[in-house]
């Protein structure tokens, strides 16, 4: 009985610490940023929620259901053809999209906590930001993997939180790492904003840090943590095709994954990423922005920002 009593206040001393910290996290601003990215997002984005894609041949084909057999393992993306077998390869355009902006949303909210934003008008704009991002847009177009991909990009976004947030070294570093491992899975490209996210992150510190030893000290430790989940993914990658009997796809080059060639493409990726950014939201040269306004969108709010967080 003693016992018994002793490891129920351990449990509901847990339960409330937990409980705190959720609080904590999802406080007014947080619900402001959710609920904001959630409106402009499902306003912005009506044709697909309603289930009238009509610009992609493949939104089309698997409308109701997707299974990918062992092209999406083909292409290294082991972890979209697990996701389908639990979800039943169910594709249903509404669902796919409603659950995308949630993903989204969360995303928003966890953006706002990462770099502490605390004025009401910059938590508007930033969450309205993330809403008509072009990438959201985009993504939504593929109506049967949306949702999977929606969910890579929360996992990167989850996993800088986590590097900047968790105070436990062993627990960031498992957590972290099967996190960068399994949103590889689902879509590559999503690095990118962990590696973004982690860099501005530094910038910003180097800029108001006094010690700029721990700085990059923290920098050093979170890349080396993120390095580890890229070569974890790159080992499972590789045993999943063994196993499968399947060759990496030349789709988009596939084929020429690994560490030596990320390695060798990073000075040409470093040197273009700039204009790709600038074409990405300014211009039509990547996606049709104009038509939404969405570059004056863009132009005003990174304008203000900046003037924001320079005062």
């Amino acid at each position: 009985l003693q016992n018994y009593r002793k490891y129920k206040s351990h449990f509901n001393q847990k339960l409330n610490y937990y409980k705190q910290q959720w609080n904590n996290f999802w406080d007014v601003n947080a619900k402001l940023s959710f609920i904001v990215t959630c409106i402009v997002a499902f306003i912005t984005n009506i044709l697909m929620i309603n289930g009238l894609n009509l610009l992609k041949g493949d939104g089309l084909k698997f409308a109701v259901t997707y299974d990918s057999g062992l092209w999406e393992i083909s292409l290294g993306r082991w972890g979209i053809h697990l996701l389908e077998e639990l979800r039943l390869n169910l594709a249903l355009p509404t669902v796919s999209s409603i659950i995308s902006i949630i993903f989204i949303a969360i995303c928003s909210v966890l953006l706002i906590k990462l770099f502490a934003i605390k004025s009401k008008i910059n938590i508007i704009i930033i969450s309205m930001f993330v809403a008509v991002c072009p990438v959201l847009t985009v993504t939504l177009l593929f109506t049967y993997v949306s949702d999977l991909y929606c969910l890579a990009l929360l996992l990167s976004v989850l996993s800088v939180y986590i590097l900047y947030t968790e105070k436990n070294i062993k627990m960031k570093f498992i957590v972290v790492t099967i996190l960068t491992t399994f949103m590889l899975s689902i879509y590559q490209s999503y690095i990118g904003v962990t590696l973004g996210l982690i860099l501005s992150i530094t910038i910003i510190q180097c800029i108001q840090s006094k010690d700029i030893k721990v700085t990059w000290k923290n920098f050093i430790i979170n890349m080396f943590i993120i390095f580890i989940g890229c070569i974890l993914y790159l080992i499972i990658t590789f045993l999943v095709l063994k196993i499968c009997h399947v060759e990496l796809s030349n789709y988009k080059g596939a084929e020429a994954i690994g560490l030596q060639n990320i390695l060798k493409q990073l000075p040409n990726s470093i040197a273009t990423t700039y204009k790709t950014t600038y074409d990405y939201f300014f211009t039509d040269n990547i996606l049709v922005n104009r038509c939404y306004n969405r570059n004056i969108f863009f132009l005003n709010s990174y304008n203000y920002i900046n003037k924001a967080y320079l005062s």
